[in-house]
């Protein structure tokens, strides 16, 4: 009867498809620091990226900055077929453009502007932005520019990758073999 019940179970995990998942570690800041998140470039301003209780989408932290600084996090690569969603929360205050950053393997990168319309937290799905055939090693925003009361806020970071295939087909045979042992 147990090996049945095990045989079910392993057949359904092979014929389960594969959850997505967001491959981003700390996207909600929620650890209190940026980490593995840095700060990749400095145009100027008057205040680096930083974790923060001063505003946040969701949870406690967010991250914020005042200043043209790219914020990013680098990642082993993925393949831009592979990518269901990248996208982030924005909030800026007394200001309204900030630029989305993507780099992927083969060293080129890409800005595409985000231009907000009011001070509120906005969703941003840049996953139509991603360039085909290409894989993504990098993610990031610049913060803006300009006057002493600009600030941006960046909360809730997404980059939802299929897994690769085979991985739950494998967990279904091991778990034949683990069975099989006993």
């Amino acid at each position: 009867m147990r090996s049945i019940l095990t045989a079910v179970l392993a057949a359904a995990v092979l014929a389960a498809p594969a959850a997505a998942g967001n491959i981003l570690l700390n996207p909600g800041f929620e650890d209190g620091v940026l980490a593995p998140w840095y700060q990749k470039a400095d145009y100027g301003g008057p205040e680096d990226w930083n974790a923060t209780t001063a505003d946040a989408h969701s949870g406690l932290y967010s991250a914020t900055d005042r200043g043209n600084k790219l914020l990013a996090q680098d990642f082993d690569p993925v393949a831009v077929e592979d990518i269901l969603e990248a996208s982030v929360w924005v909030r800026n205050v007394d200001a309204t453009i900030n630029a989305i950053y993507f780099e992927y393997s083969d060293l080129s990168t890409q800005e595409e502007l985000l231009d907000h319309f009011d001070s509120e937290w906005n969703y941003w799905d840049m996953t139509s932005y991603l360039q085909p055939g290409k894989e993504l090693i990098s993610f990031g925003i610049y913060g803006v520019s300009g006057g002493a009361t600009e600030r941006t806020y960046v909360d809730d970071w997404v980059l939802d990758v299929i897994p690769a295939p085979g991985v739950m087909p494998l967990l279904g045979l091991a778990l034949l073999g683990v069975r099989r042992r006993r």
